[in-house]
């Protein structure tokens, strides 16, 4: 398991640290589970983190990654004393620590603009200082959540107007059609007897005296 800094230490250190935990490759693995969340610009967005229920979480430490993937910033950590230490170079009046449940924490973002855009991850530490690390969420804010155009449903072709006059003149078309076909028949028909009716009978003889 990896062993992180300890609880008391300082959010310069947090700062200098940040980029070599995600080397190992734990920032790639949350951007790879991460939610999408869009939401509106100057609105207040809740990000959560909840606790395992094996463990029991004491301290939550809160992440962003910036859309580059080249920088990763620590922004600070909670504990279940309430108390907030921030990385120096975070608005503490736009993030803001809480617990909203006995299992769940949670980052506050205030009024929302396009420089809030990453993805926003925690790392979770119980008493005995073992962690887990939890899949973000990726915030894209001023962006409206994309829609599945509805599947296209062919049609019959007609080539009958609404017109009553060009369907008038469909249905004589029609009728015309259903006309020939049914004199072809009757040809067909006539013909066909006419062919068998020419055939000698077998067993028939003609006696000439």
């Amino acid at each position: 398991m990896l062993q992180t800094p300890a609880l008391n230490a300082s959010p310069l250190l947090w700062t200098l640290l940040t980029p070599f935990l995600w080397s190992l490759g734990l920032g790639q693995t949350m951007e790879q589970n991460a939610s999408v969340v869009y939401t509106q610009l100057l609105t207040t967005e809740f990000i959560e983190c909840t606790c395992p229920k094996s463990i029991f979480c004491q301290t939550v430490f809160w992440f962003r990654t910036l859309p580059s993937h080249n920088k990763v910033q620590y922004l600070g950590r909670w504990n279940i004393a309430n108390r907030t230490i921030y990385s120096n170079d975070v608005d503490a009046t736009h993030f803001m620590f809480s617990r909203t449940k006995m299992d769940t924490f949670t980052l506050q973002i205030m009024n929302v603009t396009k420089e809030d855009i990453g993805t926003y991850s925690c790392l979770l530490m119980d008493t005995k200082e073992e962690q887990v690390w939890l899949a973000g969420v990726v915030l894209v804010p001023g962006e409206m959540h994309p829609t599945i155009p509805p599947e296209s449903v062919s049609k019959l072709d007609c080539n009958c107007s609404s017109d009553p006059l060009a369907a008038g003149d469909c249905d004589r078309h029609a009728f015309w059609s259903l006309a020939g076909l049914f004199t072809f028949l009757m040809i067909t028909l006539f013909c066909t007897l006419f062919y068998f009716s020419r055939i000698p009978k077998k067993g028939c003889h003609h006696i000439v005296k």
